[in-house]
């Protein structure tokens, strides 16, 4: 969700140059994507915002928000993930950033994905993001937080995963590697992932960590 991003300083450049061109919730079937989840208005914070005293790395591009998470964890997220890149391919974005990825850990254990299924072709959600590469679009995913290997998408040939650093550079802890994907080296690149600053949903400036940051 993007809590309280239209009442943010560091994102009025960009509501006052009409350079969001559409939002939606894919899993309330609404337009705003103004809910009570904070994560993605972090994240767009480091891509997007610009004020007086911070910066994100691409502030005059032009966005695309989508919401697929849901409170809980259904493999519905996947096919949400799915209609949404559908959408952004449809509107000719360049870029697809995604701060999620799936393993375990689902609310129905069942759908769990054992680690055959891991391997670059099998997962809803990568076979989605195997399509949208192939129509030229850059797919930049999170490598995951839990220190083991990648999820999905990230476990795709096709996909950048990212993982984490800290300011000297060096893997933190928390930072997903490896894949069950053949002849593929998990993650792709890193960035800084641990005290990454960033614009909270409250306005404020702080140093959070997760790949969702260094992706």
């Amino acid at each position: 969700g993007f809590k309280n991003y239209t009442q943010l300083e560091a994102f009025q450049h960009i509501l006052n140059e009409n350079r969001i061109l559409y939002t939606y919730d894919f899993v309330s079937n609404r337009e705003s994507v103004e809910n009570n989840g904070t994560h993605g208005t972090r994240v767009f914070s480091i891509i997007g915002a610009r004020q007086e005293i911070y910066s994100g790395v691409a502030p005059k591009a032009t966005f695309i928000l989508s919401v697929t998470e849901a409170p809980q964890e259904y493999r519905i997220e996947e096919y949400n993930w799915l209609f949404a890149a559908e959408k952004a391919d449809s509107a000719g974005v360049d870029v697809i950033n995604t701060s999620l990825g799936y393993r375990r850990g689902f609310t129905d254990p069942s759908m769990n994905y054992t680690d055959e299924q891991l391997d670059g072709q099998t997962t809803v959600i990568t076979r989605a993001a195997n399509i949208a590469a192939s129509k030229g679009i850059v797919l930049v995913t999170s490598a995951g937080n839990s220190g083991s290997t990648v999820g999905a998408p990230a476990d795709s040939p096709s996909v950048l995963a990212i993982g984490a650093v800290d300011s000297d550079e060096e893997i933190v802890s928390f930072s997903s590697r490896g894949t069950f994907t053949p002849n593929v080296f998990k993650p792709d690149v890193v960035a800084q992932g641990a005290g990454t600053l960033l614009v909270t949903a409250e306005g404020n400036i702080a140093g959070q960590n997760g790949t969702s940051f260094s992706s």
